[in-house]
């Protein structure tokens, strides 16, 4: 079964190296940033190139739907056996939406998995595509996180799940839930608050991680609240206590295949 990625995936080659921008654009999409460098060279402003690329907003996530968050007792989900495309069916039968997941390999040891889904309080982390364990995020008991955003980056010579938590009701505040994992082993995890990011910007509508390596820094963007790109994506690093923000000019991350096609993809 063929996994839709949404919410901040860019598609990771299946191999498991690490995301080298180079991925080609559809023709649909050559279009489009053909016109785009046009109205660039016209535009009096850096912002008109931006609203070129304006798309509709999110649709307001559907309350009525899954409202109950499931643990990975009630899907049935078992240590070793558990296939992650099975968790996928599961997650979907039991009327979840919006199910992301992103993978990505270890050093001869193997791939590592997250998968996450609308309104559900938990990560699963899975192990060569088998269930391994799941992580209870730190998420008020009425809270309903939605859309989520989920990345799988090396860090230290081990593993850094980022899971970006959103209410739906828009309520709670926007965090970015820093999982470690190391061989089977989840560390102390700290939710560094994106609210004032989300703020600066109108909105932090459909997220988008790039790249793999959260050492070197990892390119996080999204959109505002009328479907505009933000006028600058960030380079995320972690010192082990702050998660630092580093801007980059939307025009300067255009530069890469993955931010332009996602910037032209018809939503």
């Amino acid at each position: 079964m063929k996994l839709k990625k949404t919410g901040g995936d860019e598609e990771r080659p299946k191999d498991g190296r690490a995301e080298d921008c180079r991925r080609p654009v559809s023709r649909f999409s050559a279009h489009l940033l053909e016109g785009a460098m046009i109205l660039a060279l016209v535009a009096p402003a850096a912002g008109c190139a931006r609203a070129f690329y304006a798309r509709a907003p999110e649709q307001a996530t559907e309350l009525g739907n899954a409202f109950d968050s499931l643990s990975p007792q009630a899907l049935g989900f078992i240590k070793g056996r558990t296939r992650l495309e099975d968790a996928v069916r599961t997650m979907e039968r039991r009327g979840i939406k919006h199910i992301v997941q992103n993978t990505t390999a270890g050093t001869g040891k193997g791939t590592t998995s997250a998968l996450a889904g609308d309104f559900q309080h938990y990560i699963h982390i899975f192990r060569d595509e088998r269930y391994e364990q799941s992580v209870r995020l730190a998420i008020n008991p009425g809270e309903l996180p939605a859309r989520y955003a989920v990345r799988v980056a090396d860090y230290s010579g081990s593993k850094m799940i980022l899971a970006l938590v959103r209410d739906a009701a828009g309520i709670e505040r926007t965090m970015m839930a820093m999982i470690p994992y190391s061989k089977g082993a989840v560390g102390q995890i700290a939710y560094p608050d994106l609210s004032g990011l989300e703020r600066r910007h109108g909105g932090m509508q459909y997220p988008i991680f790039l790249g793999y390596d959260l050492d070197m820094g990892i390119t996080f963007i999204a959109r505002d609240k009328e479907g505009v790109p933000w006028d600058s994506g960030y380079t995320l690093t972690w010192d082990g206590k702050k998660l630092r923000t580093s801007p980059v000019p939307f025009r300067d991350l255009m530069g890469c295949d993955c931010i332009r096609g996602w910037a032209s993809e018809q939503l």
